[in-house]
């Protein structure tokens, strides 16, 4: 009969994560072992509360598409990181604060389907819980015409319309390949291993398109397949492709390092004897994959300029002429990478430049959440027209170093 040597079943993400944590986590909590317990429990509570049972759950060997990677999953799926556990806490904050209002809960359960539009939402959330808390009045989900506004928010006695935007890096979709056929190398590569080994080098053709994942993977098979193992082997591989170009020679140092000072392949990977045999006679090897993505800042600031005048072209100024825009970017342990991922990408100097060649007319918050680290925090800087130069400081009071 037989017997599966794994275990299919799907994983419970949420109920793993709180066990784990409660465990990890302990020895940071001493001195309030109960609050913070009770922080855990609340965080579990409120997520099963507001999404269906399979919702945490976890399908073993399942791929995933970049677009469609669940945050909130890769959250839990790092129970030991405190900057995590932060960030779920304000998540499960930010749904009992939507539990208050009709109009919110509402849209919440509309958004809930769609990962992205889901965590737009969230960011939209934490503007309207900050405004609220800090005693600004707000109107939620207006009706204006015929279109629903995500909100009008009063400063100094003036009622500015708000919008909240959540944009991503640009080039996503060719960090995911580039990671995913690193993987690819690392598990085929460690199962053919010719004993005076070889360096591969695999170069991608763009743009980059659906199809590429799955005709790469399979030139990267067919390369294996062909590839001696257990024995010494001269190796002079090229496959042209399309849609990428792999090569592959017997390991040398002078290839090498030809290929790490030109610096082009989008995967390397090599297989170098150490020199080395264990007593029973197996030759021991080193190796390395690599992989390379470039964020260009040229295109971040690209897409940065596309949203605002975007922005401004559905909400024009004459139109409406007191408006906010907060941009936001949030960066967590896990794979969307928000448009300022690093506090490095946002440069203040050229943002304002690029706000002045827009001619706005409006002010724009720009709050970066970063919880890469142990202790979380935020940073904003606003920009805004003289005439509401004070509006935008009370903005800019409120966000940066917020407490999180």
């Amino acid at each position: 009969m037989y017997k599966p040597l794994i275990d299919m079943e799907p994983r419970e993400l949420l109920a793993e994560w709180h066990t784990t944590a409660s465990l990890h986590l302990a020895s940071i909590f001493l001195l309030q072992p109960l609050i913070e317990k009770g922080k855990l429990d609340f965080i579990r509570d409120t997520l099963m509360t507001e999404f269906d049972g399979d919702y945490f759950q976890l399908q073993p060997c399942q791929e995933i598409a970049s677009d469609e990677i669940h945050w909130i999953k890769s959250l839990l799926m790092v129970p030991e990181r405190l900057s995590a556990v932060k960030a779920l806490y304000e998540l499960a904050l930010q749904l009992r604060y939507c539990q208050r209002f009709p109009s919110l809960y509402k849209e919440f359960k509309r958004v809930r389907p769609n990962l992205r539009n889901l965590r737009s939402f969230f960011f939209e959330l934490f503007i309207d819980k900050t405004l609220d808390e800090a005693g600004i009045p707000t109107e939620k989900m207006k009706k204006v015409g015929r279109q629903v506004m995500e909100g009008f928010c009063t400063l100094n006695g003036k009622e500015f319309l708000f919008e909240c935007k959540l944009p991503y890096i640009p080039g996503l979709e060719e960090l995911f390949l580039v990671q995913r056929l690193m993987k690819d190398f690392h598990e085929q590569g460690s199962k053919k291993v010719p004993l005076n080994g070889y360096s591969a080098a695999l170069y991608i053709e763009r743009p980059m398109t659906a199809a590429h994942r799955e005709a790469l993977g399979r030139q990267i098979t067919k390369f294996y397949q062909g590839l001696p193992s257990g024995v010494p082997a001269q190796i002079d591989y090229l496959d042209p492709g399309p849609p990428g170009r792999l090569e592959a020679k017997t390991f040398s140092p002078e290839v090498l390092a030809v290929l790490g000072k030109e610096d082009k392949a989008d995967v390397m990977y090599y297989l170098e004897p150490t020199g080395e045999v264990t007593p029973d006679g197996v030759v021991q090897m080193k190796g390395k994959v690599s992989g390379k993505f470039n964020v260009l800042v040229d295109k971040l600031y690209q897409k940065l300029a596309s949203i605002l005048l975007a922005e401004r072209e559905q909400h024009p100024p004459e139109k409406f002429p007191l408006k906010i825009v907060f941009l936001g970017s949030e960066s967590f342990p896990e794979f969307q990478f928000g448009i300022f991922q690093d506090e490095s990408m946002f440069d203040l100097d050229r943002v304002l430049a690029l706000c002045n060649t827009l001619k706005l007319g409006c002010i724009v918050c720009f709050v970066r959440k970063y919880y890469q680290l142990g202790e979380p925090y935020v940073k904003a800087d606003v920009i805004g027209p003289m005439e509401l130069a004070e509006e935008a400081q009370q903005l800019k009071d409120l966000f940066d170093g917020l407490p999180v």
